[in-house]
């Protein structure tokens, strides 16, 4: 009885969204900057044909061309087929295993896997689309129908919008292979654990936000409204009631994160938690160009012009070398970030396409986290031939909005450039801050000469009340003043207070 008592809910909740026309729940109606289409007009929108999530039959005729073509392409594709190799050793991944490379995440338990999920989906699904690979479709069907058969649930929140990604791709790519009860078991799962449960909680983020539902403000927000939305585009012709109101309901919930990129682009969560949130809207905008081929005015619009710049915001807060001013939850590694290769593609910024381009990925492995095989796939989705204007040269020195950043450099060409990233701002709403107003850090001749620590431990006390006691988020592990050290903040900042830059003089 428990499924029908979850549609029947949903069929209650949808018939109140559509009486109401087109009014939205009170608490989100001042946030929301683009109307939402109806629900049935979203369902109608959605072309019939699969594949239809990020690749079409015509973009996979093409990047067969672009493979033969484009040396950079075809080394692309090298790393798919290797990464898919070492996907064909392995076994189907377990039901929550123990976090990878010891760390005790404050995340859900099936967060890794689910990650992990999604990689060998998009990985087997290509190569199976793009080289005919038979095989590649058998390892996915496995890996699928191992989900399927033995995972009792898909965990809640960020995990279960992780998973209904792969779950979706995996549906819409393979969607004449698959047996008719094989695709009515997918239907059934994705509307039971996603479409369902996310109006289900709809109802109630609604009423009562949290920092970690899909009406927060933060990159948490993107990955759960794109895993949804996805879902939903890929049944929205088989269940178009639920996919419809999933579709309104994620439409308007995510604006109330676009919000939060600043006009020149910045994202105040750091560069680590711009490429994790980027990387899902990224997802969510070319989906729908792909399903329907109009995103309704959210990003192409003048609703949130920070979307339309935000490539460059990375970029200049990289040094020479590609090593990104790490403040908050961040790490040195050089930036990659294949939405980079949409961003610029589609806004018009040819050095995020060339930065992407140089970037060189390893292969596959078991750190679920690290989201490798994804990465190199959505390279080969998004990166096509374009013709684009000439655009002006990224500025040498600037200062961002979000988060008070300034950054300084004495070239862009030059690998041995002096580099000089400075951060202000406030630790307050940002559950990756750091108590970090005033860090520098510098480079010179290839090399980090003040740095930044970097990213804690993820483990549970990291983001409980304890965080400040971890060296890599207080004040003292940052390149800034320490005042009072034996006081009794133990020389913390303040959490409330905000530093801010009011002067850039660059003559």
């Amino acid at each position: 009885m428990r499924p029908l008592l979850l549609l029947a809910s949903l069929l209650i909740l949808t018939a109140r969204l559509a009486a109401a026309g087109d009014d939205l729940p009170l608490i989100l109606q001042p946030l929301v900057r683009v109307q939402p289409p109806t629900a049935e007009h979203f369902v109608k929108s959605v072309r019939p044909e699969h594949p239809r999530l990020l690749l079409t039959n015509a973009r996979v005729d093409e990047i067969r061309r672009q493979i033969i073509d484009d040396p950079v392409h075809a080394g692309w594709m090298k790393s798919v087929r290797q990464n898919a190799a070492f996907f064909y050793a392995k076994e189907p991944i377990a039901f929550a295993p123990e976090p990878v490379e010891g760390q005790r995440a404050q995340v859900r338990p099936m967060l890794w896997p689910g990650r992990g999920f999604v990689d060998r989906v998009s990985t087997l699904g290509f190569l199976m689309l793009v080289d005919k690979d038979e095989t590649a479709f058998n390892r996915l069907r496995k890996e699928v129908l191992n989900a399927l058969d033995t995972w009792p649930h898909w965990d809640t929140d960020i995990a279960r919008y992780e998973i209904a990604c792969g779950m979706a791709l995996a549906y819409d790519w393979a969607y004449a292979r698959w047996t008719p009860t094989e695709r009515q078991r997918l239907e059934d799962a994705i509307t039971r654990h996603i479409l369902v449960g996310y109006m289900q909680d709809f109802s109630r983020w609604t009423t009562k936000p949290t920092k970690s539902s899909s009406l927060a403000r933060n990159n948490v927000n993107l990955v759960n409204n794109t895993g949804a939305a996805v879902a939903a585009l890929a049944l929205a012709h088989e269940r178009p009631a639920e996919a419809g109101a999933v579709l309104r309901a994620s439409f308007a919930m995510m604006q109330t994160s676009l919000a939060e990129f600043g006009d020149d682009g910045a994202w105040y969560e750091g560069v680590n938690y711009w490429r994790f949130g980027v990387r899902h809207l990224t997802q969510y905008l070319a989906c729908l160009d792909t399903a329907i081929g109009d995103d309704f005015g959210l990003a192409s619009g003048p609703a949130f012009p920070g979307i339309a710049r935000t490539a460059g915001w990375p970029l200049q807060l990289c040094s020479p070398e590609g090593r990104p001013f790490n403040f908050a939850d961040g790490d040195s590694r050089v930036l990659y970030s294949a939405p980079l290769l949409w961003l610029g593609r589609v806004f018009n910024q040819p050095e995020a396409i060339a930065h992407e381009r140089r970037v060189t990925l390893a292969g596959a492995d078991d750190s679920f986290h690290r989201n490798l095989a994804r990465e190199v796939v959505q390279r080969l989705i998004y990166d096509r031939p374009a013709t684009l204007k000439p655009s002006a040269p990224l500025p040498l020195d600037a200062v961002f909005s979000g988060g008070d950043i300034a950054v300084m450099r004495t070239s862009w060409s030059d690998p041995a450039a002096l580099f000089v990233g400075i951060k202000a701002g406030s630790a307050a709403g940002n559950v990756h801050a750091h108590l970090d107003a005033g860090t520098v850090v510098a480079d010179a001749l290839g090399r980090r000469w003040l740095c930044e620590v970097g990213i804690g431990p993820y483990e549970k006390r990291y983001f409980s009340s304890e965080r400040f006691l971890f060296f890599q988020a207080r004040t003292e592990g940052h390149g800034t003043l320490v005042i009072n050290p034996e006081g009794p903040h133990g020389s913390n900042q303040s959490l409330t207070g905000r530093a801010q830059i009011t002067l850039l003089d660059n003559t």
